[in-house]
């Protein structure tokens, strides 16, 4: 689940007909202009964020379908209680004059949402209006986070490169796309932050450090396998010289750490076979006193 950084801004509380249409398609009673409150959201956008992360602009379109009728509640706590708000409208929104870190014409998701005009929300509407919930985030899933430098997915053992280093003057993010799912969108305090921008909904919320350690561990992974795949592939070339090295190296990249580690194991004696051991030592048969140091000779 990714959270982006968003900027809301309150509307005059001028409902068009088009817009009250829009939202009576999601209301069980008809409801009146006076009776609504709307203010538009920018929900994502594809530049690079707190977390090193950026949408694809394809991305932001499929979202834009995703988001509408989607729910805005508080911090990401998927409670009923916490339902404030509703989105009724999406519009990408292209804005060519100004250039991303990657160097795209910065592009982003608009929402407009609403909620009601009643007694309940009269707090969080004048909030809102006070630039006081100024920030929110929001909640999907995509089925697609490759690298920026290299396009390998995320987690691939051709990879080595990590998010916010720089490679060649280019900064490493990590590229969302293929939305798979919206959740919601939250009011929250500091959107993208690192605890807070990447949530891993596998029975738990990560947090920072355990980031932090999973991502030095996987850097430790990659790092041994690349020295295990470099040092079975001059052991393949050594026992099979009439084989090219392209080859070698292409067949290995497709096995994991244990078919590795076998075929290195295979390698290994066939060399030994191939190249048996012999002794460097030489020495004199006939008696030597124990002083003369020239008794064994390499």
């Amino acid at each position: 689940m990714i959270k982006c950084k968003e900027i809301m801004t309150p509307k005059q509380n001028e409902v068009s007909s088009e817009d009250l249409a829009a939202i009576n398609g999601y209301s069980k009673t008809p409801l009146t202009a006076e009776e609504v409150f709307t203010f538009d959201i920018l929900l994502c956008d594809n530049e690079i964020d707190r977390d090193y992360e950026r949408f694809t602009v394809d991305a932001l379109h499929v979202l834009q379908g995703m988001f509408l009728g989607k729910t805005g509640i508080f911090d990401h706590t998927w409670s009923a209680y916490g339902q404030k708000a509703r989105i009724f409208k999406t519009q990408v929104v292209e804005e060519p004059a100004r250039k991303t870190a990657a160097g795209e014409s910065y592009t982003y998701l608009k929402a407009s949402a609403y909620m009601l005009n009643n007694e309940d929300n009269a707090s969080l509407i004048d909030e809102i209006r006070g630039g006081i919930k100024k920030e929110v985030s929001v909640g999907c899933s995509v089925a697609s986070i490759t690298c920026s430098i290299c396009g390998e997915p995320e987690g691939s053992h051709e990879c080595s490169h990590l998010r916010g280093a720089e490679y060649g003057g280019e900064l490493c993010c990590r590229v969302l796309d293929e939305p798979v799912d919206a959740y919601e969108w939250s009011f929250v305090a500091v959107p993208a932050q690192r605890d807070a921008g990447v949530i891993k909904r596998f029975g738990g919320h990560v947090g920072d450090e355990t980031l932090k350690r999973l991502e030095k561990e996987a850097q430790l992974g990659r790092s041994y396998l690349k020295a295990l795949r470099d040092e079975t592939a001059k052991l393949a070339i050594m026992a099979s010289p009439e084989m090219p090295e392209d080859t070698v190296r292409s067949v290995l990249g497709k096995l994991d750490e244990n078919e590795l580690a076998t075929l290195k194991g295979v390698f290994e004696k066939r060399l030994e076979k191939l190249y048996p051991p012999v002794c460097q030592l030489t020495y004199q048969r006939e008696p030597v006193k124990t002083e003369d140091e020239n008794y064994y000779k390499i």
